[in-house]
């Protein structure tokens, strides 16, 4: 079974398991992130579109530069220029998660540049992603290191994508994460996880030893907001492991189950600890 990300997303779209926001990064060391990632999402809808159509691979890529009805791309003039609410520059985004698929199965939506989306889009957006459009996937390509407002990363499952040689190819980071360095380096996204030694601590006991899920999970009792620091930490942790196919597979359906189970009112805990488990699965 292929390791690539591409892969990951192409399974889950047969399963129609995928999640409905994610972000895609390009690793270190690429040369042109925009084209990277821009090559990279179009060789996956194009792999999408194969799976429905008796059509070669040039035909189907043909499709997708061209305009498809369940594909959403809008092209940006001004790459300089901000993302206006005021001139209405994605109503069509709006627009076209409030329909069904025409022909797929499932719907995707790509936004390039979304560090140069105003907090009122950002907001608006949360807004449509607390109840997401049936079968629909929106996907973020930030060719830059520019964070998001926390909310916005909390909803989205992040994946990094890597070259290799001189061509696109999607990839899991090649190295092992070191758990207590990672964390520190983030503590500015997630202040409540890992603003204090002793709830960094029982993190990274967890996730390099499996142990003390039950003494981490007491703590988050008592850290009131910090399940969407969790989905965000998680999506990130996860994202940056090497391989680990099925886990990343597992956790785009906790994701969804983390969306949904707000609805039922579970506790914070209670919605964190299916994509904690993830973690050491």
């Amino acid at each position: 079974m292929s390791n690539d990300l591409a892969s990951i997303l192409l399974k889950g779209y047969k399963a129609q398991r995928l999640s409905p926001f994610y972000i895609l990064k390009a690793g270190p060391g690429s040369s042109d992130p925009r084209t990277f990632l821009e090559n990279s999402m179009k060789t996956f809808l194009t792999k999408v579109l194969l799976e429905s159509r008796d059509a070669s691979f040039e035909e189907c890529l043909s499709l997708v530069n061209n305009g498809h009805a369940d594909f959403l791309w809008p092209i940006r003039a001004d790459l300089k220029k901000n993302y206006s609410l005021k001139d209405n520059e994605l109503g069509e985004l709006f627009r076209f998660m409030e329909y069904g698929a025409m022909e797929l199965p499932w719907r995707f939506a790509v936004i390039e540049d979304p560090h140069k989306l105003s907090s009122a889009y950002l907001n608006k957006l949360l807004k449509t992603l607390e109840e997401p459009a049936a079968n629909t996937s929106v996907f973020f390509l930030n060719n830059t290191d520019e964070q998001f407002i926390e909310t916005i990363h909390s909803r989205a499952l992040e994946l990094t994508l890597f070259e290799e040689g001189n061509s696109p190819k999607w990839k899991p980071r090649p190295t092992e994460i070191k758990t207590s360095l990672w964390l520190e380096e983030r503590k500015e996204y997630y202040p409540l996880l890992l603003g204090s030694d002793d709830l960094k601590g029982l993190l990274v006991n967890y996730i390099d030893n499996d142990q003390g899920l039950g003494e981490l999970i007491e703590k988050l009792k008592t850290t009131t907001g910090s399940d969407l620091e969790i989905s965000g930490l998680v999506s990130e942790y996860e994202s940056d492991r090497p391989g680990r196919v099925t886990q990343k597979e597992r956790l785009c359906q906790e994701l969804q189950w983390f969306e949904k189970s707000k609805t039922f009112n579970n506790a914070g805990w209670e919605r964190s600890l299916g994509l904690l488990m993830v973690l050491n699965s």
